[in-house]
């Protein structure tokens, strides 16, 4: 997308996608709580909201957008949520999560020229009339609000940011991706009344974005629910082939491999889908 995502987000086309790997020792059953840490995440969650973007990344106005994204890695580093486990500090996720957010956004706006300038305006009061911009940071915004949402298993959150997200800008297809997505994954969903729509969404959103990985991903995740193992084995081929680094996709593409190559040795398969309502439902 033009400000965002994959890999909604890939780890190579926005800020929002770096992340620290965590960096506690598996050797350590109970890590010793980051006393520093702790501090400085408290403290910057108190103040979140009366930071400027220049003051969350902790830059001048005049720094250059090379600046930016390092003072982005750098904090995203250190406050990443996948690392409160191994700092002790695993009750202050939700705090980390807003964070990194907001500091995704930052560095956003502040890597990006057009979007710098109409930033500074608007902090200095010479926001141009009818300046589409505003609306287009809110719903990336909102759009965030939503993964954070979705990877905390609160589908109904989600969904409610992604459609919120979608209305405010129109133009990004990525957000009706994550939208029906989170549609779909819904637990206590009717999967088989929604799956064709999710599908066809997402599809016209790969058709429209080829290397958005994480669409190929779910496309193959759909195939497998629908009992199509070829079609899937090769969307996740296709979301490996636009992100080397999508780990989920490559291991569904290696067990499907290997359930194939077991199947043509034995001459019947190793590990037969369910049959039950989608069976039936699409063989009608």
């Amino acid at each position: 997308m033009s400000s965002t995502h994959e890999k909604r987000p890939s780890a190579s086309e926005s800020p929002r996608a770096v992340g620290a790997h965590a960096t506690g020792s598996s050797n350590q059953a109970m890590p010793v709580p980051d006393g520093a840490l702790r501090a400085a995440l408290l403290e910057l969650a108190e103040k979140l909201d009366r930071l400027s973007h220049f003051e969350l990344l902790g830059l001048s106005e005049s720094a250059t957008a090379g600046e930016v994204s390092a003072a982005f890695v750098r904090a995203a580093r250190r406050y990443h949520p996948d690392r409160l486990a191994g700092a002790g500090l695993s009750e202050l996720v939700p705090q980390a999560e807003r964070i990194v957010a907001r500091m995704s956004e930052a560095a956003m706006i502040l890597g990006d020229p057009a979007r710098r300038a109409e930033y500074l305006a608007a902090r200095a009061g010479k926001k141009a009339a009818g300046s589409t911009v505003p609306t287009l940071i809110e719903a990336e915004t909102t759009f965030l609000r939503g993964e954070v949402f979705l990877k905390r298993g609160e589908h109904a959150k989600a969904i409610e940011c992604f459609a919120a997200a979608s209305k405010a800008n129109p133009g990004e297809p990525q957000y009706r991706a994550y939208w029906a997505w989170a549609r779909f994954e819904q637990p206590g969903g009717r999967k088989e009344a929604v799956v064709r729509e999710v599908q066809r969404i997402i599809a016209d959103v790969v058709a429209a974005q080829p290397r958005f990985a994480r669409g190929h991903f779910w496309l193959g995740q759909i195939w497998s629910f629908l009992n199509e193992p070829v079609r899937a084995e090769s969307a996740f081929r296709e979301a490996v082939n636009q992100d080397k680094h999508f780990f989920e996709a490559a291991r569904e593409m290696r067990l499907l491999e290997m359930r194939r190559t077991r199947k043509g040795a034995t001459g019947k398969d190793p590990d037969p889908p369910r049959r039950g309502l989608m069976s039936r439902l699409f063989k009608k």
